[in-house]
């Protein structure tokens, strides 16, 4: 690898990998905040470019759009971090060079990242989208409405966001080829594309631990070795124990009954939850820049110079005309100050609000932004764009439900509360018939409590009571519960006791796994010296399945999911060598792996 680097080394693709590295590690002005949002597709077309790579141009607009998108972010953040922003403070022509560098470096990137060979498949593409947290919901976990919302609203479809998404993951495994293997030769870098691109077929056969060994039970003795071994862990702070009773809210759907009429009108309520496409305008602008933006006179002055191309206009001069005479915006006034369309959310407040308030012709007041003063003209416009409701009744309709249910389950959590603040417990169960529980022993913030699913806010609660003392309705994720303190323990080191329902949680999964991974050695061990894969399938009384071909350096891999560690695995097997070194573990199963066929690149 270090032959590549001296022969690339008066290259654009060096020079532009030494500065992708260079500004994402270090800045960028928070370019790299919105890397996926930028623009794409035929909106984003232009008939200027202002570099070209290699006969793929960057069109102004193209860069126009991520020059406002890396300043919005820039503003954003320094906020949020230092309140009012003086000024003056953002160097624009360096940000607008870093913007340019950094397009520019991608594009080398790509370029070179497909000449050598490499890819990035749509499984990959998929996991990539759902680990980004900007599509989560409350709990973490990847929402697609969200997905589809936020999509909307940066105006991106879906098809150009995952292509992005695709060209980033691309860049990103090119250079880490490149940097990581610098021992690696030219020859061997070669070999190397070729075996990625090889197809593959792997035989295998699983283990399941929880189900292979659900009646195991730990014997006092291992329960004991793991509290000794263990015992920073059950050094306690203040520990709490709680009585409780929940309400499971899916149980309330058989009691609703839903209107097309409520479909109807709670649909029309939430419609944004459907947004296709948000409101867009198409735009032109002129650009005046003060003398001294520091200043106050200067933009005063600069504004009266922005009123009298205004005149101008009203008089009957041509928006577009003016902005090629006036405009100090030089990537878009030789168009006529032509910016295209933008989507609610994608510029600046100060801006969005005035220009989504002209009617389409019109021409807005002076607007101040830290690039100088802007008039802004609306050519056209148009409506934000829903799913239609027979599209999504189904979804409309269940959400519907489920917010009922919602409500049904507090009114019961409500009317139990009442009775067992008022009279108690016993009364709720005499009244209701409702067994309430108890919890285990457990730290503030703990969030795998027994039975619990969902117990962190339980365990959050019940530090702020007393002793004795019931807690309003908590929400959970599928139930409401309501709480009393039943005991509190000052900082203390837990007893075997005390600890136990902590240790049978950790210790249990921890020995079935132990035995499953020690029972798949022996058949991989015995697969190594020649006994046929199926043969010893059928001993471990599960089936020998096949995952079909697939790529070598896919990360996804079929009837085995996403992982790199397996990924690894499958690019050092061969036909001379088809077993890897050791079993393969995926959470709680574990796998015996066999190279079975491979159809060259």
């Amino acid at each position: 690898m270090l032959s590549w680097f001296r022969k690339h080394s008066r290259s654009w693709v060096v020079k532009a990998l030494y500065l992708f590295i260079a500004i994402t590690f270090f800045g960028g002005f928070g370019f790299f905040m919105n890397e996926y949002f930028r623009p794409s597709g035929p909106a984003s077309e232009s008939r200027d470019a202002v570099a070209i790579v290699d006969g793929e141009k960057i069109s102004a607009r193209d860069f126009y759009k991520a020059f406002t998108n890396a300043r919005r972010n820039w503003y954003q953040q320094m906020e949020r971090v230092y309140g009012e922003i003086p000024e003056g403070l953002l160097d624009n022509e360096a940000l607008k060079q870093n913007v340019l560098d950094e397009m520019i470096s991608r594009t080398i990137l790509v370029q070179e990242a497909k000449k050598l060979g490499l890819w990035v498949s749509d499984e990959e593409v998929k996991n990539e989208i759902v680990r980004m947290p900007y599509f989560w919901d409350n709990q973490g976990r990847f929402d697609a409405r969200a997905y589809q919302n936020l999509l909307s609203r940066e105006g991106l479809s879906k098809e150009a966001f995952e292509e992005s998404v695709k060209e980033r993951l691309l860049v990103n495994r090119f250079i880490h080829i490149i940097v990581s293997s610098v021992a690696v030769d030219d020859e061997e870098l070669k070999s190397y594309y070729q075996k990625l691109k090889e197809q593959v077929n792997l035989s295998y056969f699983l283990i399941d631990a929880d189900e292979r060994y659900k009646n195991l039970k730990p014997t006092e003795q291992e329960i004991k070795d793991y509290y000794q071994a263990h015992l920073k862990d059950f050094d306690w702070t203040e520990t709490r124990r709680v009585r409780f009773l929940s309400f499971h809210i899916p149980s309330f759907e058989k009691e609703v009954r839903v209107s097309q009429a409520e479909i109807k009108d709670y649909y029309e309520q939430s419609k944004e939850r459907y947004l296709v496409k948000p409101e867009q305008v198409r735009i032109r602008h002129i650009l005046l820049k003060p003398k001294d933006i520091n200043k106050k006179e200067e933009f005063e002055k600069t504004e009266k110079e922005a009123f009298k191309i205004i005149d101008e206009f009203r008089a009957g001069a041509d928006f577009g005309e003016l902005a090629k005479k006036y405009s100090m915006d030089v990537e878009t006034a030789v168009n006529g100050g032509e910016i295209g369309w933008v989507s609610k959310g994608m510029v600046l407040p100060e801006v969005e609000n005035k220009i989504f308030a002209l009617t389409v012709g019109g021409v807005s007041e002076p607007i101040r932004t830290q690039a100088g003063v802007h008039i802004f003209q609306v050519e056209e416009y148009k409506s934000s764009e829903y799913q239609p409701l027979n599209q999504v009744r189904d979804k409309v309709k269940q959400e519907l439900v489920r917010n009922k249910s919602h409500i049904l389950a507090e009114e019961q959590a409500g009317e139990v509360l009442k009775t067992w603040q008022e009279k108690g417990i016993e009364e709720v169960v005499k009244k209701y018939g409702l067994k309430p529980k108890e919890s285990e022993w457990f730290k503030k913030g703990e969030w795998d409590l027994e039975g619990i699913a969902d117990s962190r806010n339980i365990t959050e609660e019940a530090f702020y009571l007393e002793e004795g003392e019931v807690s309003d309705i908590i929400s959970g994720l599928d139930d409401l519960y309501i709480i009393e303190v039943i005991g509190i323990k000052e900082p203390h080191q837990a007893s075997l006791e005390e600890a136990m329902p902590k240790i049978l949680r950790k210790l249990v999964p921890e020995l079935r796994l132990g035995l499953a991974r020690e029972e798949a050695r022996k058949y991989l061990n015995q697969a190594k010296q020649g006994t046929a894969l199926s043969q010893l399938a059928w001993q471990a009384k599960t089936g020998l399945k096949e995952t079909g071909f697939f790529k070598r350096g896919d990360k996804s891999i079929p009837e085995l999911g996403y992982s790199e560690e397996l990924a690894k695995i499958i690019f050092n097997l061969s036909e001379e060598a088809p077993f890897p070194e050791d079993v393969y573990e995926n959470g709680k199963k574990v796998y015996v792996i066999k190279l079975k066929e491979v159809k060259p690149a």
